[in-house]
């Protein structure tokens, strides 16, 4: 089992991710949290990205209890994660989120 903790709350995937027609790019905002997460995922995880076919449940704690769609907020995590805890999201097999509030201290488990 890995554990990692990311400190923050994640943006939403729409607020990451533009289209300019049919081509996705990700926002200076979206680089710079993804980037962000890669080196909190390396601080914690020193080994080997996993190669087979994995479950993750993912803890999203969000500082109030304003209205979200919670299936916006996985992508930028799983992004992160590949090549360091598993080679590729692709292999992610069960997904699990769930949803909390912590006032002081936003997080993603």
């Amino acid at each position: 089992m890995i554990r990692v903790k990311l400190t923050g709350t994640p943006p939403s995937t729409q607020s990451i991710y533009r289209h300019r027609g049919h081509v996705v790019y990700m926002t200076k905002e979206g680089k710079d949290m993804k980037l962000g997460y890669q080196w909190e995922m390396k601080n914690q995880y020193k080994g080997r990205p996993l190669l087979d076919s994995i479950s993750v449940i993912a803890e999203f704690y969000f500082k109030n209890n304003a209205r979200r769609d919670l299936d916006n907020f996985n992508k930028l995590v799983l992004d992160a994660g590949s090549g360091l805890l598993w080679k590729d999201d692709s292999q992610i097999q069960e997904l699990i989120i769930r949803k909390f509030i912590d006032n002081a201290n936003p997080r993603v488990e």
